[in-house]
């Protein structure tokens, strides 16, 4: 086991060996409980991140109050397994300012198992030529599976239209779901270190920015589902909700290393897919766990900085109410709500397959 002096200048390495061209400036002051540790600055501007110890009471725009200092120590052994969706994550930190530059440094310093690092080079030379050849999803009306078995082996997107139409979500309203569900706790907030009530949550993610996605309780399981099943046990469904009045995206452009079934509730919801074999025009992290991040901002990209992007192109695909889109493991995407949005997804694990449709309503 690492001491904490250890973990901190190995957290350090990994967030200066993982920067690359970015356009994000900002620093973040984290504090330790006292004793433990001097307090750290941590600056980023443009390409380059300086990490230095220094008086706590310095202005920052984010600041991370370390709680208990036995996780960082944890994220120091093994960087791969600490995120913002650890479930117990509020007990050991508190955050406040920037939180997006907050996730830039927890993204730097994560690190992929070898085995996903060679299952997304191998998904990118098996798409190659895609993004020339492969200009639209292929959409079914509800949900096939020996097509869909087949496209996913191909890493081809895939829109079921009414793909949902079978599950008990689609039978409620928004205003049901808050009536018979609003007091569920559903997520702990890392800026207050409360719970939040299912009610409460949605109320935050419309009003403000996207909701970074929370595990389904057990309470929601049995409304939130999907019309299939697999030899994979233990899927976790997460929940995602938020509405930007600014018209950028919820979530900023990634990919993930499983394939992603995104189940869509309520609003329009606008998806921006990159092919896999577009990587080196997209200025991808070094740093990711299951989901690797970009550097470039697809909203609003600096050329000058970005120059690649340019020749980048995606395929637009709009959801709408009792939608499923499943985005095939390695595509790069980006989210946007074009209204108040509601869905929820599970990712899938590459090379399996759909073995079943269930009926969850007659």
């Amino acid at each position: 086991m690492l001491s904490l002096d250890e973990a901190v200048r190995k957290l350090a390495f990994l967030l200066q060996e993982g920067m690359g061209p970015s356009t994000i400036d900002g620093s973040c002051l984290i504090n330790f409980p006292k004793g433990d540790h001097s307090s750290l600055l941590i600056t980023i501007k443009g390409s380059s991140v300086t990490i230095e110890k220094v008086d706590a009471a310095i202005p920052v725009t984010s600041k991370v109050e370390v709680l208990d200092s036995s996780l960082l120590v944890r994220w120091g052994c093994l960087p791969h397994t600490i995120t913002f969706r650890t479930p117990e994550i509020g007990n050991y930190f508190a955050v406040s300012g920037d939180i997006k530059l907050i996730q830039t440094l927890v993204n730097l310093v994560r690190r992929p198992p070898p085995e996903v690092q060679a299952r997304i080079s191998k998904i990118r030379h098996r798409c190659k030529g895609y993004i020339t050849s492969l200009r639209s999803v292929s959409i079914f009306n509800g949900f096939q599976i020996p097509s869909i078995n087949e496209f996913l082996k191909k890493h081809i997107p895939i829109l079921c239209k009414g793909g949902l139409k079978n599950e008990l979500i689609v039978d409620f309203s928004l205003e049901d779901l808050l009536n018979q569900y609003g007091d569920v706790v559903v997520k702990n907030n890392i800026r207050t270190r409360r719970n939040l009530a299912l009610r409460e949550f949605l109320e935050c993610s419309f009003g403000s920015s996207y909701s970074q996605g929370c595990a389904i309780p057990n309470e929601l399981k049995n409304i939130f589902t999907f019309p299939f099943i697999t030899s994979q046990q233990d899927r976790i469904v997460q929940l995602w909700a938020g509405f930007r009045t600014d018209g950028k995206p919820l979530t900023p452009i990634h990919l993930d290393a499983h394939h992603s079934f995104l189940a869509h509730v309520h609003g329009i919801k606008k998806v921006l897919l990159f092919s896999p074999d577009q990587f080196e025009y997209l200025y991808p992290q070094k740093g990711m766990l299951y989901s690797q991040a970009c550097f470039v901002d697809s909203h609003s990209p600096n050329y000058d900085i970005h120059p690649d992007y340019r020749k980048a192109s995606s395929i637009e695909v709009r959801l709408e109410p009792g939608d499923l889109l499943i985005i095939p493991a390695g595509w790069y995407h980006v989210v946007y709500g074009l209204t108040p949005v509601l869905s929820y997804s599970c990712f899938v694990e590459a090379g399996t397959e759909i073995m079943g449709v269930t009926r969850c309503k007659t």
